[in-house]
């Protein structure tokens, strides 16, 4: 079975880094592990990056979000309808200029040699 995982690099609007914080950890994980489909979520405070692009963003936290199945439609279409529903709350100190994410899988391995 492929393991997918949806990765999420984003930060915190100027001057809100702690409220950030705050809901990341206590309210934004919790409500996605929540989500059937998700076998775990975590984020990392990004410490130091760098890009070749003019124009990326500074990027503070980086997420990822494991699928237990083959489907990371069906969880990503669980996550919008959460979202929708009102039950799933976002924070206004999440800078949404900021946001990339990616849904990726495990790589077919390349024997060595």
């Amino acid at each position: 079975m492929t393991t997918y995982r949806l990765v999420v690099l984003s930060s915190a609007m100027s001057g809100r880094e702690r409220e950030f914080e705050n809901w990341y950890d206590d309210v934004h994980i919790p409500d996605i592990a929540a989500i059937e489909g998700v076998v775990s979520a975590s984020r990392m405070r990004v410490i130091d990056s760098s890009s070749n692009a003019l124009d990326a963003p500074a990027w503070r936290s980086l997420a990822i979000y494991e699928f237990g199945e083959n489907a990371p439609a069906d969880v990503i279409r669980r996550i919008g309808e959460a979202k929708s529903a009102g039950t799933m709350m976002i924070s206004t100190a999440l800078d949404r200029s900021s946001i990339v994410k990616l849904i990726v899988a495990d790589a077919q391995p390349v024997p060595a040699g």
